[in-house]
């Protein structure tokens, strides 16, 4: 959505449809922070992470991340191979030491 931005007095104003305040719950007031160069409006009294502490106090660690049937489909994957070597790894450190041959005639001057 874009909206307009009007100066008053010593500040600035966003103007936003009724609609959209009424979606979010905002009245009179609201809550703005600046995220990553990004203004988030909120209702009055949102902070972020609001209802974290709770839903982690009522989290139920006893219950089995994965089933039987999930459990068993990861075993039975076959193992993945392991990675080849790469060029820098085999080569010798006097090989990588070496002073690196001119490209194309040395002798000519000008180019492409």
């Amino acid at each position: 959505m874009q909206t307009k931005i009007k100066k008053i007095d010593d500040g600035y104003a966003v103007l936003l449809p009724k609609e959209l305040l009424e979606a979010c719950d905002i009245r009179g007031e609201a809550t703005v922070i600046v995220q990553n160069r990004t203004l988030i409006v909120a209702a009055a009294g949102w902070r972020p992470r609001q209802g974290w502490d709770e839903a982690l106090q009522n989290l139920d660690v006893a219950a089995p991340i994965e089933d039987q049937e999930t459990l068993a489909y990861w075993a039975g994957l076959p193992e993945t191979a392991k990675p080849a070597k790469s060029d820098l790894e085999t080569l010798s450190e006097a090989t990588l030491r070496e002073q690196p041959k001119p490209y194309g005639n040395p002798q000519s001057q000008g180019g492409a």
